[in-house]
Order: structure tokens, then sequence, then C-alpha cells
């Protein structure tokens, strides 16, 4: 029913140790009664903004492609010249 008094089914430990270093941790725990395992799972999400120990670096690999501007030959420069002198 709605009222009934909570009632304990077993116990489960997470370490937090990884969030010395890390944002969020996700583990998948037994259910324990007392020492012996109940055959429960428990999965457990925790996050929080920044690891205990400091920022959270990640590696990041990008591969580039640079694309340098062409540069024109002192022809086609001339060219432009006769073209735009035409123009006027």
């Amino acid at each position: 029913g709605l009222f009934k008094t909570d009632k304990v089914v077993g116990t489960a430990q997470l370490k937090l140790e990884a969030l010395e270093n890390q944002c969020e941790i996700r583990e998948i725990i037994d259910v324990l009664d007392g020492r012996k395992a109940t055959g429960g799972k428990l999965e457990v999400r925790v996050r929080i903004r920044e690891p205990l120990a400091g920022v959270q670096l990640q590696p990041v690999t990008e591969k580039w492609l640079v694309i340098d501007p062409l540069t024109p030959s002192p022809e086609k420069d001339r060219e432009r010249e006769k073209y735009r002198e035409k123009e006027r």
C-alpha cells in the first residue's frame, strides 16, 4: 500500500574514488543481503560538475586538412591589370 514502511531488500556498495579524476561513473553492482548475493543487480550513475581532484582532461586527436591559398602567377597578374585598364 501507499503508507507502508520502507523495507531493506539488500545493500550495495559503490567506490567513489573514480570521481577524483572523472566527472561521471556508471556501474552495475550486485545487491547483497549481508555478505550473501541476492541475485539482484543495481545500475548506478553518478555525475558531478568537475572531478574532485581537479579538471578532467580528455585527449582528443583530430585530423586536419590545411589548404593554402594559391599564389597567382605573375602572368595572371599582368592579364588582370590589362583587363582592368581596358575597363577604364
